[in-house]
C-alpha cells in the first residue's frame, strides 16, 4: 500500500531589509532556514536589500556579496520596476529586524494583502518596537520600569548643556543610552563616565530621532515566546547570560 504524500507548506522567508539591523536579519534567516524541516516545508527565500527592493534568491546561506547582485524589483504596483514574478505562498515569515520589519510596517502590508504571516499584529509590533510607548503602557498597568527619560533629536541639538546637566544630576553611573526604535543592541552605549554621555547620545541619534536614557541596574534577563492567536501558548522561560558586558546580537 502506497503512503499518501502530504503537500509541503510553502513558506515565503523574507530577510534583509532597510534597517540598521540588516546584517542581524541575515544571521537569523540563516539559522531559521537551516532548522526548517525541508520534508514539511517548501521555502521561497526573498531577500530585501537596504533600499527596500526585493528579489527571490536560492537561500539565505548565500554570501552577502552574492545576495546583493542581480535584478531587484519593487513590490509597489505603480512602480516602473514592479516585479513580474508571482508568488503564492501558504504563509509569509518575515525575519526582518528593526524598522520596516518588526514595527508593524511589513505586518500592515500582509494584512492589506489578506495573507497569513508569522508574528504579531500591526499594533502589537508597533508598540513593542517603540521602547518609549512600551514603558508608558507598562507603567499604566502598574508594572515596574527602571528610571528613564526620552529625548528628541531637536531637543538635543538646542539644549545640549542642559540635557547633559540633567542626566548627570538624575542618573548615577553606569547608565544606558539607546535608540528608541531599534533592537539587537545596535546604537546602544553603556556609559561609565559622565564624559562619555555626549558621544553616547550622538551614537544613538545616528539611528533614531528619539533616544532613551535609562538607569543601569543589576538583574537577570529572561525571555519567553508566546505562540498562537485565540489560544496562545507560552514557552518555558530562558535566561540570557551574555559573555560581553551586555547582551547584543554578536
Amino acid at each position: 500500500m502506497k503512503k499518501l504524500k502530504h503537500k509541503k507548506i510553502n513558506i515565503a522567508l523574507l530577510f534583509g531589509g532597510r534597517s540598521a539591523e540588516h546584517e542581524v536579519s541575515l544571521i537569523s534567516a540563516t539559522s531559521i532556514y537551516k532548522n526548517l524541516d525541508k520534508k514539511k516545508f517548501e521555502i521561497t527565500s526573498i531577500y530585501i536589500n537596504k533600499k527596500g527592493d526585493w528579489k527571490i534568491v536560492e537561500s539565505p546561506l548565500l554570501a552577502a556579496s552574492t545576495l546583493s547582485k542581480g535584478d531587484f524589483f519593487s513590490f509597489l504596483p505603480w512602480s516602473k520596476n514592479v516585479s513580474p514574478l508571482t508568488l503564492d505562498a501558504d504563509i509569509y515569515f518575515p525575519v526582518l529586524h528593526g524598522p520596516y520589519g518588526e514595527d508593524g510596517t511589513i505586518q500592515g502590508l500582509f494584512e492589506m494583502a489578506g495573507v497569513p504571516f508569522v508574528g504579531a499584529s500591526v499594533m502589537d509590533s508597533a508598540i513593542s518596537m517603540d521602547k518609549a510607548i512600551t514603558k508608558i503602557i507598562l507603567k499604566a498597568k502598574n508594572l515596574p520600569v527602571v528610571k528613564h527619560i526620552i529625548l528628541q533629536d531637536q531637543e538635543w541639538l538646542k539644549q545640549k548643556e542642559a540635557i547633559l546637566l540633567k542626566i548627570k544630576k538624575e542618573f548615577p553611573i553606569p547608565f544606558f543610552v539607546k535608540p528608541v526604535c531599534l533592537g539587537s543592541s545596535v546604537g546602544i552605549s553603556k556609559v561609565k563616565e559622565y564624559g562619555e554621555t555626549s558621544a553616547a547620545l550622538h551614537e544613538a541619534f545616528r539611528y533614531d530621532q528619539k533616544v532613551l536614557v535609562e538607569e543601569g541596574i543589576k538583574g537577570r534577563e529572561l525571555e519567553c515566546s508566546v505562540l498562537g492567536n485565540d489560544s496562545p501558548r507560552a514557552s518555558l522561560p530562558g535566561e540570557i547570560i551574555p559573555y560581553r558586558e551586555f547582551y547584543d546580537y554578536r
